[in-house]
């Protein structure tokens, strides 16, 4: 069953960054499943500067370039 749910997971990233993914940007509902994080990490995340969001209307949008700096400016050694 688990790796049911890995496999599922893995075709949801791929499926999303594929599809999803509009001019290097990420809907909201796609990020907080990646790092697993509610509304309130992610409002975080922003406040600090450490994701890049555009809103329009209700809706936000996050930068790849700024998660993937994200990512790399917390590898551990």
């Amino acid at each position: 069953m688990k790796d049911k749910l890995i496999n599922d997971d893995s075709l949801y990233f791929k499926h999303a960054l594929n599809a999803i993914s509009i001019g290097g940007w990420l809907p909201k509902h796609f990020v907080k499943r990646f790092f697993d994080y509610g509304d309130t990490k992610l409002w975080e995340l922003e406040k600090n500067r450490l994701l890049i969001v555009s809103k329009i209307g209700d809706r936000k949008f996050y930068s790849v370039e700024s998660i993937t700096s994200l990512l790399n400016s917390n590898i551990q050694g």
